[in-house]
């Protein structure tokens, strides 16, 4: 019961008008005990429901609840393998070169040259 007293939905929905019309937390429990046993609001609401739909056909949706078999997750995509010619990383020993990458500016001209050409 923390908190009743500061939600004021919740105050409104138990039919008070305002926070200080609320009874003490001991109250308020024996009085929501005392609906429980009870059954106050499921005597309530049989009588709302027999009210408004006495004599009235109540349109509903039935489905059919057979098991589909089916998978519970969806099996894993194969990723491409893609195998990338391994370099060592760091600076390249005496005597060894290593292909540089082009430039960004290298590959827009390339790319700029083959538009052109088209």
């Amino acid at each position: 019961m923390i908190g009743y007293r500061v939600t004021p939905p919740c105050v409104v929905s138990c039919g008070w008008g305002r926070v200080s019309a609320l009874p003490s937390e001991s109250t308020f429990s024996r009085a929501f005990a005392w609906c429980a046993e009870t059954s106050l609001p499921e005597q309530m609401h049989k009588a709302l429901i027999q009210g408004a739909y006495d004599e009235t056909v109540v349109g509903h949706l039935s489905r059919e609840g057979a098991a589909i078999e089916a998978r519970e997750t969806p099996l894993r995509k194969q990723k491409s393998v893609k195998k990338k010619k391994k370099t060592k990383r760091g600076r390249p020993r005496k005597g060894e070169e290593r292909p540089a990458e082009p430039t960004r500016l290298a590959l827009q001209v390339a790319l700029y040259s083959v538009n052109y050409s088209l």
